[in-house]
């Protein structure tokens, strides 16, 4: 939907690190605009880990989840889709190991 560049990315490292759950309505709108949800039944938000939420005090995804079903009358279910491991955070790795921690993803 957008490059990642320097405005979007710190829009959302804003939005994720920054408590600033309220820019939750920003993405929303945007999705809203490139998805046809009349297409879907159910919107399943990515988890974060336990530690993550207790710092962060929201998961992003949820509240975006939250704001779309709203308006489509779809269900959501966060029960689905489960956090098993704590992962590094992806923005503070450059690309190189990012990509080298992806491939250690794939292979477990």
């Amino acid at each position: 939907m957008f490059d990642y560049n320097s405005v979007i990315r710190k829009i959302i490292l804003e939005y994720k690190f920054n408590e600033k759950p309220y820019l939750y309505h920003t993405f929303s709108t945007f999705i809203k605009k490139y998805i046809e949800f009349e297409n879907y039944d159910l919107v399943i938000p990515i988890p974060i880990s336990k530690k993550r939420y207790k710092e962060r005090g929201y998961n992003q995804s949820y509240l975006i989840a939250k704001d779309l079903v709203k308006k489509y009358n779809l269900k959501i279910d966060n029960t689905i889709l489960l956090k098993t491991k704590n992962n590094i955070m992806q923005s503070s790795l450059d690309k190189k190991r990012k990509r080298k921690q992806c491939q250690r993803s794939i292979s477990n």
